[in-house]
């Protein structure tokens, strides 16, 4: 969605690039009811590293209370949340660094450099809690695909064992 939104969808094709979606966390907190009710997603590039797309997203009921919040696709409750890995893969070339891809998107370098560097960086400043929170997710989140994969490995060992 986010792709398609920010028409990076278009770049990806014209550069005969793919986004592939290599693990998700889902948590889900509360059903979309009734069906076709209006929601909002709310999607960001969370962390980038040298091969890795992190993309945070929430999906919310629009906040139809508060008139005089302008923000209302990011302030009603959160119904899912998603963490998003990826990878950019051109057809010829193989990976993509995230950070050229978004280059040749057209975000600014200053902004691609901040990403990187909040992502990569050791310590926080004092008071960005949300950075924090950023990293703490990226790292659980490498540790459960690690742990999935490991899962899997056994269990294919085990298939391969029976036959």
């Amino acid at each position: 969605d986010m792709t398609i939104q920010n028409h990076y969808f278009d770049r990806l094709l014209r550069q005969n690039c793919a986004f592939l979606v290599t693990g998700t966390i889902i948590r889900y907190r509360k059903e979309i009811a009734p069906p076709f009710r209006t929601f909002h997603v709310v999607s960001y590039i969370a962390s980038i590293d040298d091969k890795h797309v992190y993309i945070d997203q929430t999906f919310r009921y629009p906040d139809n209370n508060n008139s005089n919040n302008n923000n209302s696709a990011s302030s009603g409750r959160i119904l899912a949340h998603v963490y998003i890995k990826a990878v950019i893969r051109h057809a010829k070339k193989g990976l993509v660094s995230p950070v050229e891809f978004l280059e040749e998107c057209g975000l600014e370098p200053n902004a691609i450099q901040q990403i990187y560097q909040a992502s990569s960086a050791n310590d926080n400043p004092p008071g960005d809690d949300f950075l924090q929170v950023e990293k703490d997710m990226k790292q659980r989140f490498d540790g459960m695909m690690d742990t999935m994969q490991q899962f899997a490995s056994l269990d294919d060992v085990d298939v391969e064992s029976k036959k």
